[in-house]
């Protein structure tokens, strides 16, 4: 299918040629594919397009070229083998969360892992402290939670 072809290309402001994504040519392809049967519907079609301006066979034989290659992508999306092209972009509507609640969340939730591992580095000091029979008082304990929870 088209959309495994990783080979199609595009040019962008620089002059540089840069891969398509899949989500790029499948959004493509489903403009296409509703400008075709768009086309279908009011019976326009491709060789309609290209109107001769001047009389020249040159002129003449490169309208008539375009013309080829337009309708050759024309029919080129159904797949050349009147195969459907199975092109369809999904997007899922947005949860319908008020935007107030969603970062109060998040600051909820940050604010108990700070306090988590603020407790967590301040227990763990005031517990190695102790054990190690470094602190004799109940303010020394405050002072070493302190520097503890400060860092």
């Amino acid at each position: 299918p088209l959309l495994s072809q990783r080979s199609q290309r595009r040019s962008n402001l620089g002059g540089e040629e840069e891969l398509l994504s899949d989500v790029e040519l499948a959004w493509m392809l489903s403009r296409k594919e509703k400008e075709y049967e768009s086309y279908l519907q009011k019976e326009h079609y491709a060789r309609q397009y290209v109107k001769p301006e001047s009389t020249s066979n040159h002129q003449k034989s490169q309208q008539q070229q375009q013309n080829r290659l337009h309708r050759f992508r024309l029919f080129a999306l159904r797949g050349g083998d009147n195969s459907e092209a199975n092109v369809e972009l999904t997007t899922t509507p947005p949860t319908p969360t008020p935007k107030v609640i969603t970062p109060l969340w998040r600051a909820l939730f940050a604010e108990a892992l700070g306090t988590f591992f603020i407790v967590f580095w301040g227990t763990g000091a005031v517990l190695a402290s102790v054990t190690t029979q470094a602190l004799q008082g109940l303010w020394q304990i405050a002072v070493v939670w302190a520097i503890a929870v400060t860092v």
